[in-house]
């Protein structure tokens, strides 16, 4: 199951994002890892990779890149072009031992000039999460 939504509004570095097709238990995940966030705590741990991905922000040209750090919420992605902080972009992600990738939606937390975007995961499944989960859970050995 995906879910889809957009940002409705900015604030500054904050944002309201709706959620077209969430569900209650969904939206309070959503809502906690905004507040995590947002009080600066780390809901998960972060792990060194290096994973190929493709990056597509509406309107601009396909860019491809790497996720040198991942975690349960969100990532880094090192790329040449940009996207903008505060934007919705696709990332394809290719997982070790899986065929294919995964599309996940991911919020552009924070731009780091010359180097890539923080990004925090906010739409991409239950099958990659269960994925993720065991990717990071090999990672953590």
């Amino acid at each position: 199951m995906s879910r889809s939504g957009v940002v409705a509004d900015t604030f500054g570095d904050e944002f309201r994002a709706e959620f077209n097709d969430s569900d209650d238990i969904a939206r309070r995940r959503i809502s906690e890892l905004l507040w995590r966030r947002e009080v600066g705590l780390r809901p998960h741990p972060r792990f060194h990779t290096n994973l190929h991905t493709i990056v597509r922000e509406s309107g601009q040209a396909k860019s491809e890149g790497y996720i040198t750090n991942i975690s349960r919420s969100g990532a880094f992605v090192r790329l040449g072009a940009l996207p903008q902080q505060g934007s919705v972009v696709e990332l394809d992600i290719s997982l070790p031992e899986l065929a294919g990738y995964h599309t996940v939606h991911a919020y552009v937390v924070h731009v780091a000039p010359r180097r890539g975007v923080g990004v925090q995961f906010i739409g991409g499944g239950d099958a990659f999460g269960s994925d993720l989960e065991r990717y990071l859970e090999q990672l953590a050995r």
